[in-house]
């Protein structure tokens, strides 16, 4: 080291010498503020990490406003169109309505007509058969006539006879009478033959009359549901007009709302841009307090590693030894046969089922939790500003903590990443970066996540922990910011 080196006393002189205590002080006061700046910057960046997340969380749920809003204007344009097809099959069913309205009351006039018609003819087929009647009397009386003048022709006849030549004249006149009478008869016959048939018909036709009169009265009692129905249609057609007009107030709001749902898409949309605009700039300030938080934990180790105390100083002198010890209780467990190099160095992690977040075992889980245990407990109890104290191998498994944080899991995962983080993995910036290095060791300022949105502000002291010259990983300790 720089300081170790220099005798500052007996190379330069008592005046020199005040001037380098002073420059170690000056030098000493720097490395606290550095230490603080790193502290504001790990703040900073933990706030611009929480504003990251806010505003990814924005931007995504700003996605699903847009698809949303995007269906909700699909589901408008379906419903305009559907209510345009309603109208227009109202509009079709009304006039279909009114073409069938006309159709019945014209049907409903005729049958009407009908029964009137029938009505009357049923009345007349009576006064007929009665005329058929008198037709007949009359024609009964003609043939009563023809007999008797039949009888007297024969009469008249016979009287010629005697009467010798002359009775012949009269005898022509009597054989005329004779057969004028014959031809009545017969005549008569046939006018009562067919008055005969006319009767039967017109019995037959008033029987069907009757039933025709029951039928046209029964229609007559039916044009009176049928009158209703023509009024039900009549309404029908008045609840189709409202029906028209409301479909299309529906049809004018749903092209309303197409336009507005496009109007909020495209607003959504401009604010989604601005705010993917707003998550670049933020990777930049990110950028820029990362490397402000390396320039300043670059600048806490060159001081440390200059060999200048700080407040730093008695942590990274234990997390030296420390390391060392344990490098040393490793290489020991191994040449006595305690572990095998290889499961000391076991990389297959086997995750314990149903804890969250997960825990996981190595061939080395048991022997690091027997050995290191104590040594983690002893070294947080050597300090109350040390809070944990952990070995990690290099892929960040810590198989074992201190007793206040290596309680047994419960079913709740906020309490876990609290309380339960032994057998647990972490890949956080932190975690990553002691990996990295090959220095003897490193100070980081982080915030630690203890769950449920709860963050610690900390300091991580880490040093390496070597095994028959191989890294196996970092002994840690986290102390809290006060």
């Amino acid at each position: 080291m720089f300081w170790a080196k220099t005798d500052p006393v007996a190379a330069t002189g008592p005046q020199d010498a005040v001037s380098e205590d002073t420059l170690r002080r000056t030098v000493t006061a720097l490395a606290e503020r550095v230490g603080r700046l790193g502290i504001e910057s790990v703040e900073i960046d933990g706030r611009v990490d929480t504003v990251h997340a806010r505003a990814t969380s924005r931007t995504e749920k700003m996605a699903s406003m847009v698809e949303a809003v995007h269906s909700l204007s699909g589901a408008n344009i379906r419903i305009g169109d559907a209510a345009e097809s309603t109208h227009k099959n109202a509009s079709e069913a009304a006039n279909c309505m009114e073409e069938t309205r006309a159709t019945v009351k014209v049907a409903l006039d005729a049958i009407l007509e009908l029964v009137d018609g029938v009505g009357q003819i049923e009345a007349k087929l009576p006064e007929i058969l009665t005329s058929l009647e008198h037709v007949s009397q009359v024609s009964k009386t003609v043939n009563d006539v023809a007999k008797q003048t039949n009888l007297l022709a024969l009469n008249a006849s016979i009287e010629a006879a005697r009467a010798g030549e002359a009775g012949r004249g009269f005898a022509v006149v009597a054989d005329n009478v004779k057969n004028l009478s014959a031809q009545t008869e017969g005549a008569v016959q046939m006018i009562q033959a067919t008055l005969s048939a006319l009767s039967s018909q017109v019995d037959a036709l008033i029987a069907n009359s009757r039933a025709a009169s029951q039928v046209a009265q029964a229609a007559r009692s039916g044009t009176g549901e049928i009158g209703s129905a023509v009024t039900r249609i009549d309404q029908i057609s008045q609840d189709l007009a409202q029906v028209k007009q409301s479909v299309a107030g529906i049809v004018e709001e749903a092209v309303g709302n197409r336009e507005h749902c496009r109007h909020i898409e495209d607003e959504i949309r401009l604010v989604a841009e601005t705010t993917r605009e707003s998550l670049k700039d933020i990777e930049v300030i990110k950028g820029h307090t990362a490397s402000l938080l390396n320039m300043s934990e670059d600048l806490v180790s060159l001081t440390s590693e200059a060999g200048i105390k700080t407040v730093d100083t008695p942590f990274i002198e234990k997390i030296v030894a420390a390391a060392k010890q344990v490098s040393t209780l490793f290489e020991d467990a191994v040449k006595r046969g305690e572990i095998a190099i290889n499961d000391l160095f076991d990389t297959q992690y086997q995750q314990v089922p149903d804890i969250t977040p997960p825990h996981y075992l190595t061939r080395h889980t048991e022997f690091c939790a027997r050995h290191l245990g104590p040594l983690c407990d002893r070294i947080v109890d050597s300090s109350p500003d040390i809070i944990a104290c952990t070995p990690g191998d290099m892929n960040n498994y810590y198989p074992i903590i201190n007793r206040e944080f290596a309680k047994p899991p419960t079913a709740d995962p906020v309490w876990n990443a609290a309380n339960s983080r032994a057998r647990t993995r972490q890949l956080d910036r932190t975690s990553l970066n002691q990996m990295k290095t090959n220095k003897p060791f490193l100070v980081q300022t982080y915030r630690r996540n203890m769950g449920g949105g709860r963050f610690d502000l900390m300091k991580n002291y880490s040093a390496p922990i070597m095994v028959q010259g191989r890294q196996w990983g970092v002994l840690r300790i986290m102390v809290k910011v006060r």
